[in-house]
């Protein structure tokens, strides 16, 4: 009987080990699958900031019929935002978004979006100035709890004569 014991002993450990080995992997899995759906998630909120944006104007001053200054009638780079009365989602061009901050609840949890718009270097479009200029640069950033990274996306606006 002394040997029957040990073999069930034997056994019951084996057993055991494979359980927990399987729990473990269940349980990576589960996290690797929850991180993955907040990033497309997360991908999807920016995406569809951008494309809101790219169907709007490149400033507001060309939402006139004059034909204006170009690009000395552009939005100061100081100025961009919302202008008085307006806000989101019924911005009309695409430094509207600049500095929107929305919290979006999905089923996944909440995503925290915030949006940078600015005049870029023609040459340098990594490099922010302050002027005008006849490039625009929108960079989406969404965060949330289950992601240790945020998401950024960016997208450069131009405007030609």
């Amino acid at each position: 009987m002394g040997n029957h014991t040990m073999f069930v002993i034997g056994a019951a450990v084996i057993f055991f080990t494979a359980v927990l080995s399987l729990n473990r992997a269940l349980v990576s899995n589960y996290n690797l699958i929850t991180k993955n759906t907040m990033l497309l998630t997360s991908t999807s909120i920016a995406q569809e900031i951008i494309e809101e944006a790219q169907g709007k104007l490149f400033d507001e001053s060309l939402s006139t019929d004059a034909s204006p200054d170009i690009p000395v009638c552009f939005t100061a780079p100081e100025s961009l935002g919302t202008e008085s009365g307006e806000s989101y989602p019924l911005f009309d061009d695409v430094d509207d978004y600049n500095e929107l901050i929305k919290i979006v609840n999905t089923l996944s949890g909440k995503c925290s979006l915030s949006v940078k718009v600015g005049y870029v270097d023609s040459l340098n479009i990594n490099q922010w100035i302050n002027e005008k200029g006849f490039y625009k640069k929108m960079e989406v950033n969404v965060s949330n709890d289950a992601n240790p990274h945020d998401v950024k996306l960016e997208l450069l606006f131009c405007y030609f004569k």
